[in-house]
């Protein structure tokens, strides 16, 4: 995946961050932080930028001594110059706490990207709320005309998950044309996964009806890393030719998921995101 600029100057409307973080807001607290996270971001680019969306998820592990590592799946939304883009990115970088519980947290790719998030401690140092109020590429500030906010979410691994066996009820939720999923993943403990969902997307019609909605089921496999990380591949049950894929990493222990759809070399502009709880 190339990385530029705009591509990477990641933006989230207020819709969307409620949506990522659930519609809750946890206590904060001072306790200090280290070990490793599962972390979310969504964005969606200004209207007058090329630029479509973006996602990413992956596994950060910070050292307790002011260093951070981390790798990501992302998810780029095709737009007029490309299509959609899946890659796979390494990033390093350093954060920061205050006795209130708030933060710094600055995460780049050698050479290139580099985001600086403002960050809250939540949960008793479980879950993290961020905010981005910077980016470079390069020496290059990544802003340029457009309007650009960026949030996201990281919640603890707790050891993660060896697999995963059991019913997940999920949210996805879709950007720059808004849509949303909710259903339940089901996983077998054996590589084995199936989906239900019932999706709601956006309309053209003006009129106050309902918008347009479909349900779907599909099956597939799962495969897990050591570090929390995995992939799910899906097919449809009614359409053997329609396949979705999805990356995660498991958090709380494995009670939890963090969740984007990938996909390349399609001219699909959205990208999804959202989260799933072990029901």
């Amino acid at each position: 995946m190339r990385i530029r600029a705009r591509s990477y100057a990641l933006c989230l409307s207020a819709g969307m961050a409620l949506a990522l973080n659930g519609g809750f807001v946890y206590g904060q607290t001072n306790a200090a932080i280290s070990g490793s996270y599962g972390f979310l971001i969504g964005q969606s680019f200004s209207n007058t930028d090329g630029e479509k969306a973006l996602a990413f998820v992956g596994v950060m592990n910070l050292d307790g001594a002011g260093g951070a590592t981390a790798t990501a799946t992302i998810q780029n939304g095709a737009g007029p110059r490309h299509l959609a883009e899946t890659d796979t990115l390494p990033l390093a970088g350093t954060y920061s706490t205050k006795p209130d519980g708030t933060g710094t947290l600055k995460l780049g790719a050698e050479g290139s990207l580099t985001l600086t998030f403002a960050m809250v401690i939540s949960d008793g140092g479980q879950y993290l709320q961020l905010l981005a109020t910077g980016c470079s590429v390069g020496p290059d500030d990544c802003g340029g005309p457009y309007t650009s906010v960026s949030a996201g979410i990281a919640r603890a691994t707790n050891g993660g998950a060896a697999s995963l066996n059991g019913s997940y009820g999920f949210q996805l939720n879709s950007s720059p044309v808004p849509s949303t999923s909710v259903g339940v993943l089901k996983f077998d403990g054996a590589g084995n996964a199936t989906i239900s969902y019932t999706q709601v997307g956006t309309s053209n019609d003006f009129s106050l009806k309902a918008a347009p909605s479909a349900s779907a089921t599909m099956s597939g496999t799962y495969t897990m890393n050591p570090d929390g990380t995995g992939s799910i591949a899906l097919k449809s049950t009614s359409d053997p030719s329609a396949v979705q894929g999805l990356a995660f990493v498991a958090t709380d222990g494995g009670s939890g998921l963090l969740l984007i759809r990938t996909e390349a070399n399609t001219p699909n502009s959205n990208t999804s995101f959202g989260s799933a709880r072990l029901q």
